[in-house]
């Protein structure tokens, strides 16, 4: 039997238009969601980290995309469809930079400027107005191509003279751009089993040295905040105190930034902005005590004159770093203190020496009770040093080759992850293909890895090696993700089994790493009562379940209360959406009722004691449905939006109880020979199939059974449906 496969992407021939390919001179048209190439280039969204960019476009914000200067800088794009293998929009077209005004222009107009109090303070659309994920019909001239038949940006052709339109105007004409539409082949889900090689072993790695402390009140001790961003710190101890009590102590601070602009510290119980305090400097300016009551420029305000008790302070530009010293009482009336033990700072710059929206920031822990550490062997890792790591090799994707790569440093057993030991400097990327396609195995698999000119007793997985070379630039900040491992170049890639003579620790390896609690058990959901007909607007409802946020941004993006676990799927169906008119009383709901003291104030805003719940809020909700969902499905917006809410504890009973459409269908089994059956592809992409047995055999047997095949593709377009084997293209068989 033959697995059926369907993809959108893996058979690929040209979509239709009027030309063969793009070259310069051509108009081209595309309709695609507008994006920064800063924020492409960065992976994650600026204002959410945690949202890859090209994967979730919907959820970038009109803030980030046009007000922030280090966006507006990069220059923008248009984005191409998603790939469905890689889940991933392709790149469309780069927009030359002289047109970066006209999208400026286009996209503070449409944007919603009342949302989140204005959280975008260029737009000016009203309420209605889009806050996040703008898509546009793009039209434009193609002025030069990309650099190479890629799928990064630098590949997607430039194009100029552009025009702006609403994405409901369709392109007359379309050629597909040069980084979109390619045949992408999956990887095997599991790698197949490999009897004549063993599992690598990598040479052990030496013990990292047992680090020296630095006593912080005796000396100045050193923080990297990111790369090119340091500090130096001390605490003062007056002679009739201690470094334990610091009765009337001060820390002095020196901050080194690369570049000319505004640098700043800031003070926070909960590692957020909007709250704490900061000391900022600015060139030609001076340096000051601000409050941070919100994320807008205006709402960042110099303290009273009352409270500018900083000594020692000044800041300049030196033609090629921006100091700033400054000498802080620790604990000060109405400011966050400075505390000898675990403290929040905050460290931000900006683009220009004018107060603006930082081009960076973050949060970052620092312990003044145990001083900073430094390594007994060779002390910690610098510049120039010669470094050795035994470990994997990664791409850093995206593209592989392209991305560049990593050696990886030993498992963490806290997390089950690997360290990212060392980045390699892209000028030594060839040496790393030389050295991993002559030692790959070039037959397994049909010869899956193309390159590789090894042998069937050679690895097809998980290359280790032993990597020495020279440190060329730290990495950005003192964390695990691959930006604050350091650079390494004139690289040596030598046999796993050669040990290295000396050892290093990596600034993003060996460190400990907290403990996950416990899985939280979740209170019983009590049963429901009997349901009462169907539900319509205006009707008074009332669910016992979860509050869950529906993402992003978790308050700005509203809540929903779920409905029972569907058995079939694991699942929870979510009952109904809540309206945002309602979004503060559940969160001052939720901040009375949840823990405030555990893992260190975790939830920086709950107010309950080491008895109330951290995880998995329960609770009874009633109120009355203002709509019903946009279908009878099982997403978000097929449930209903209610209104006027109560939120009550998950022990009172509903008295009365509608079923939500979303919830408590019974999935029921379709006999495809008799009628024909539905598969969703894709969003606009469907297909109806259904089995001809013929008279004188069986469904079982099957023999000279035909298939009946219906597809709906909501556009213009060359479709097909594939057959087979493997899950992969090659080898199978199509019709288009």
């Amino acid at each position: 039997m033959k697995l059926l496969l369907i993809s959108l992407v893996t058979f690929h021939a040209l979509a239709v238009n009027d030309a063969d390919a793009i070259a310069v001179g051509d108009e081209v048209c595309l309709t695609g969601y507008m994006m920064d190439q800063f924020c492409i280039d960065r992976g994650t969204f600026l204002d959410d980290p945690d949202t890859e960019t090209l994967k979730f476009p919907e959820k970038h914000s009109f803030h980030c995309l046009l007000d922030v200067p280090v966006c507006q800088q990069g220059g923008y794009t248009v984005l191409g469809p998603k790939n469905e293998d890689t889940g991933e929009h392709c790149i469309g077209y780069r927009i030359h930079s002289d047109e970066t005004q006209k999208v400026l222009d286009t996209g503070f107009a449409l944007g919603n400027g009342v949302a989140d109090n204005g959280y975008c303070t260029g737009c000016t659309g009203d309420d209605s107005a889009p806050s996040f994920g703008w898509v546009a019909t793009v039209k434009g001239i193609v002025l030069e191509m990309g650099e190479e038949n890629g799928v990064n940006a630098l590949a997607s052709p430039v194009i100029g003279s552009i025009e702006i339109l609403d994405n409901t105007v369709e392109c007359e004409t379309y050629i597909e751009p040069p980084t979109c539409g390619r045949s992408i082949e999956s990887v095997p889900a599991e790698p197949p089993t490999q009897s004549s090689q063993e599992e690598p072993v990598p040479a052990p790695v030496p013990t990292a040295p047992t680090p020296d402390v630095v006593d912080c009140v005796a000396q100045f001790c050193d923080a990297d905040l990111t790369d090119g961003y340091t500090m130096k710190y001390k605490i003062n101890v007056p002679p009739d105190t201690s470094k334990e009590e610091c009765v009337g102590c001060t820390m002095s601070v020196e901050m080194y930034y690369d570049g000319d602009a505004w640098i700043a510290l800031g003070f926070s119980t909960d590692g957020q902005m909007v709250g704490s305090d900061a000391v900022i400097g600015i060139p030609g300016s001076g340096v000051s005590k601000y409050v941070m009551a919100g994320k807008t420029v205006s709402q960042v305000t110099e303290m009273p004159e009352s409270q500018q008790t900083l000594t020692d302070s000044s800041v300049e530009f030196d033609g090629q770093q921006t100091v700033m010293k400054f000498t802080k009482i620790m604990d000060e009336p109405d400011e966050v203190p400075i505390v000898v033990g675990d403290n929040m700072f905050l460290w931000a710059y900006g683009s220009s020496p004018t107060l603006g929206y930082h081009a960076g920031r973050a949060s970052f822990a620092l312990d003044l009770s145990i001083g900073s550490e430094t390594s007994g062997m060779d002390d910690a890792v610098s510049v120039g040093d010669e470094v050795c790591i035994t470990g994997y090799m990664m791409d850093q994707l995206p593209v592989c080759q392209q991305g560049g790569y990593t050696v990886l440093g030993p498992k963490n057993e806290d997390t089950g992850e690997h360290c990212i030991g060392y980045r390699i400097h892209s000028d030594e990327t060839q040496k790393v293909l030389d050295t991993g396609f002559a030692l790959g195995n070039g037959v397994a698999d049909n010869g899956y890895c193309t390159g590789c000119t090894g042998d069937d007793s050679a690895q097809s997985f998980g290359w280790v090696a032993t990597v020495k070379g020279v440190v060329l630039a730290m990495g950005e900040e003192n964390g695990a993700n691959a930006l604050a491992s350091p650079v390494i170049g004139s690289i040596e890639i030598l046999d796993n089994t050669v040990e290295c003579e000396t050892y290093i620790d990596p600034p993003t390896c060996g460190r400990s790493m907290g403990s996950v609690p416990a899985e939280p058990v979740p209170a019983p959901v009590p049963a429901a009562p009997v349901m009462d007909d169907a539900i319509a607007v205006g009707d008074e409802v009332c669910l016992t379940g979860y509050m869950m946020d529906q993402f992003p941004r978790c308050q700005q993006s509203g809540y929903t209360v779920l409905g029972p676990k569907n058995e079939d799927t694991g699942e929870h169906c979510i009952g109904y959406r809540i309206h945002s008119d309602d979004s503060k009383k559940v969160v001052e709901t939720g901040f009375a009722l949840g823990n405030g003291v555990a893992d260190n104030g975790y939830c920086s805003g709950c107010t309950g004691d080491d008895s109330a719940p951290s995880f998995g809020w329960m609770a009874t909700v009633k109120g009355i449905v203002l709509e019903l969902g946009q279908e009878n499905g099982v997403n978000a917006l097929a449930s209903p939006l209610i209104g006027s809410i109560e939120i009550l504890d998950s022990t009172v009973e509903c008295e009365t109880y509608i079923e939500p459409p979303t919830c408590g269908r019974s999935v029921e089994s379709v006999d495809c020979s008799a009628q024909f059956c539905d598969a969703v592809l894709a969003d606009g992409y469907t297909m109806k199939y259904k089995i001809n047995v013929p008279p004188d055999t069986s469904k079982e047997e099957c023999a000279g059974c035909t298939m009946s095949v219906e597809m709906y593709y909501d556009g213009d377009a060359w479709i097909a449906l594939g057959f087979s084997t493997d899950g992969q293209m090659v080898g199978s068989d199509a019709v288009m």
